[in-house]
């Protein structure tokens, strides 16, 4: 299991951590060791079959931008400019790849494609293809959240399709509540 917390300085398994360090832990949490440490708070992250890290920062210099880092070569590029195909204030907060490597993401705040006009709401989770900037809602949060108004903050997709997904705050789904940081 891997994960990334929200706050600043935090103590997990016996260890310090900071909310910029992307841990890995065993099943019972017993266990934590950092994989990547970004100085601008990683906010979306995955690790990509290849064995290279796809990420967003909360707060760095480029938090618009969806980011690939190859822990081989210690060199960083950039996949997606979040500003040059979205509108609105862009950050990235979920991303995943689906079973044929394509992007899987979610916003921190509602954004348009600008290329078609295409509304995408903070709580929506939708494919999206950098080279033709065509997004597809794959579940919105109208349909999620049964208040309609919610925020995914992690996405994985699993290779049957379905999704694993984090809440950044208590929610209803389906007549359920979950609590903040919860995994559905």
């Amino acid at each position: 299991l891997y994960f990334s917390a929200n706050t600043n300085v935090y103590t997990f398994a016996g260890q310090s951590l900071r909310d910029d360090a992307v841990v890995r832990t065993d099943a019972a949490g017993s266990t934590a060791s950092v994989v990547f440490s970004e100085s601008g708070d990683a906010n979306a992250f995955h690790i990509a079959g290849d064995g290279t890290f796809l990420f967003s920062e909360l707060f760095g210099a480029q938090d618009d931008d969806l980011l690939v880092f190859n822990p081989m070569t210690n060199t960083t590029t950039t996949l997606l400019d979040g500003n040059a195909v979205f509108t609105g204030s862009i950050d990235i907060d979920a991303v995943s790849l689906d079973a044929s490597g394509g992007l899987i993401l979610s916003l921190l705040a509602d954004a348009t494609v600008t290329a078609s006009g295409q509304a995408i709401r903070d709580g929506d989770l939708f494919s999206f293809d950098p080279t033709t900037s065509a997004a597809t809602i794959l579940i919105a949060e109208t349909d999620l959240f049964d208040d309609g108004d919610g925020d995914i903050s992690g996405a994985h997709a699993l290779d049957d399709g379905s999704f694993l997904l984090t809440i950044d705050e208590a929610e209803q789904i389906s007549g359920q509540l979950f609590s903040q940081n919860s995994v559905i």
